[in-house]
């Protein structure tokens, strides 16, 4: 009977002493995926030809913006271990400023226009990893894994607005774009450490977002003409409006808001032991 008390007490040590020195099961937690939504402000120019109800011409800009979409995580654990600090991460995805070259094709109603347009897009999107190894147990000197991706991407643009001529010279335009700039993707950061090889999250940002802007336009086209009374007073032939209000050179300034910049990441499956 002594015996047997003796061995199943070295067992239960035994089985005990592991779950004491090594930290509990634990889980990546977080990194859900992410999107974003900012300001935007830019300039405009471009050139119309009108003809008839028909007005079509080329359009270019050049906007800033602040999209940043961002997902946390780590490990959690049913047990509270204070002697553990778990690995944490942090994905952001970024886009900070894009242009567009389009083409607008629209239809023409006095001083109403509304138009469609189409085009190339281009701008400027990032992906930044950074993984903190944490502390578990042992003394890490590696630091975090970083990893980033930062490149002018190319891609398309589309959508649509309505215009009104406050004056022969000035308009006014409310508008709204899709803009597709591609995906970036993003290998997990890793690092050896002894045996074991420690991966970070992985991340895949679509730098794709929608734009609503509201803008004014000075247009260089024919001069606003003298009012018809004061022509006649003088004996002068009366100006009758232009046939074509829209076609000319224009330039302008936008402002309004931008949605969208989806970003995925994949967690981490490993977290450092102690050693």
């Amino acid at each position: 009977m002594k015996t047997r008390t003796i061995v199943a007490a070295a067992c239960v040590l035994g089985f005990a002493q592991p779950a004491f020195a090594r930290p509990p099961l634990v889980l990546p937690t977080g990194f859900g995926p992410a999107s974003a939504s900012s300001w935007v402000a830019g300039a405009v120019a471009g050139y119309n030809w009108q003809r008839g109800s028909v007005v079509f011409g080329f359009e270019g800009d050049l906007s800033g913006t602040d999209l940043r979409s961002e997902s946390t995580g780590g490990f959690s654990s049913p047990i509270n271990n204070i002697n553990f600090t778990y690995p944490t991460g942090d994905v952001v995805a970024k886009v900070d400023w894009y242009g567009t070259a389009r083409a607008r094709l629209g239809w023409a109603q006095g001083p109403f226009l509304l138009y469609g347009t189409a085009g190339l897009a281009y701008g400027h999107a990032s992906l930044n990893t950074t993984y903190n190894l944490g502390t578990v147990g042992q003394n890490n000197a590696l630091g975090p894994l970083t990893a980033q991706t930062s490149p002018v991407q190319v891609g398309w643009v589309a959508g649509g607005g309505v215009e009104y001529l406050l004056t022969s010279n000035l308009s006014l335009n409310l508008e709204y774009q899709y803009v597709d700039l591609g995906t970036l993707n993003q290998d997990a950061p890793s690092a050896t450490i002894g045996r074991r090889t420690i991966t970070g999250p992985g991340a895949s940002a679509h730098a794709e977002f929608q734009v609503v802007t509201l803008g004014v336009s000075w247009h260089f086209g024919a001069p606003s003409p003298a009012p018809a009374s004061t022509q006649a007073r003088r004996g002068a032939p009366v100006a009758m409006p232009p046939s074509n209000p829209w076609e000319g050179l224009y330039v302008g300034g936008r402002a309004g808001g931008a949605w969208g910049n989806k970003l995925d990441v994949t967690p981490p499956t490993t977290f450092l032991p102690p050693a």
